[in-house]
């Protein structure tokens, strides 16, 4: 669910959006991983009965993801790849193993399952936005900015609206010294998601360690820094009081 920033926060000048998370229904318990563990094994079995256990496994090795169990993670996904023909899904689930790749630090094999998982081509944009987003971020990591810069630009062509591509570019462009260009990219991702405050944490810091962009920067800083500060309470607002169902 996207919102606007009210209009009296911020600059007018400069429009914001957040995110709010989905509140779980009404009544709803969660379960701890461990028992979600349990439950989504029992539905494997019964699949692995009925001929088709690929769903809970894919809910499993999601779970494993999630809580950092990226040994599990990684074999379920490949067992799940020897399952699995459709070109599409098999280009999901090796961006999948990409991220795992990533949670483990290893952002070498991250990027060759990203590379792979390009040649595959997939059409859905979500997955081509992400292989090429994350593609990004994990040369960053390694410190391979021009080449980063490259598929974040990509990424954004697929889809400007998400902020992680603008975010992943800002810090492609720093890591060239191209110091501006990149504030601008951490304002453009706020603007796209205020209620993910990463990257106004890096315009700070820039700003911080690069005192000369201050007079371009520091009022647009403010304004993301207020941004953030009214998506988190309208965010925590809505998880407080989530709208009734009708």
């Amino acid at each position: 669910m996207s919102s606007e920033v009210p209009p009296d926060g911020p600059d007018s000048r400069f429009e914001f959006s957040y995110r709010v998370p989905t509140p779980s229904p009404p009544g709803a318990v969660p379960l701890t991983a461990e028992e979600a563990e349990k439950a989504l094994l029992k539905e494997i079995q019964k699949g692995m009965e009925t001929g088709n256990p690929i769903p809970p496994m894919w809910e499993l090795a999601n779970l494993y993801k999630v809580t950092g169990q990226v040994e599990k993670a990684g074999k379920l996904v490949q067992d799940l790849l020897s399952r699995v023909t459709d070109l599409e899904q098999r280009a999901y689930l090796i961006m999948s193993l990409g991220q795992i790749a990533e949670r483990a630090k290893d952002f070498e094999l991250a990027v060759r399952f990203y590379r792979e998982a390009i040649g595959m081509e997939p059409c859905d944009p979500f997955k081509w936005y992400f292989i090429h987003n994350n593609l990004g971020y994990s040369l960053n990591q390694l410190g391979r900015f021009a080449e980063g810069e490259f598929y974040c630009r990509r990424a954004i062509e697929v889809s400007p609206q998400p902020p992680n591509a603008h975010k992943n570019l800002g810090l492609a462009l720093q890591g060239q010294g191209k110091y501006a260009d990149a504030a601008r990219c951490f304002v453009n991702a706020t603007q796209a998601n205020a209620s993910d405050a990463r990257a106004t944490g890096h315009l700070e810091q820039l700003l911080a360690e690069h005192p000369e962009l201050r007079f371009e920067f520091g009022p647009l800083l403010e304004s993301c820094k207020q941004a953030v500060q009214i998506a988190r309470q309208q965010v925590e607002k809505a998880l407080k009081d989530p709208p009734s169902a009708q």
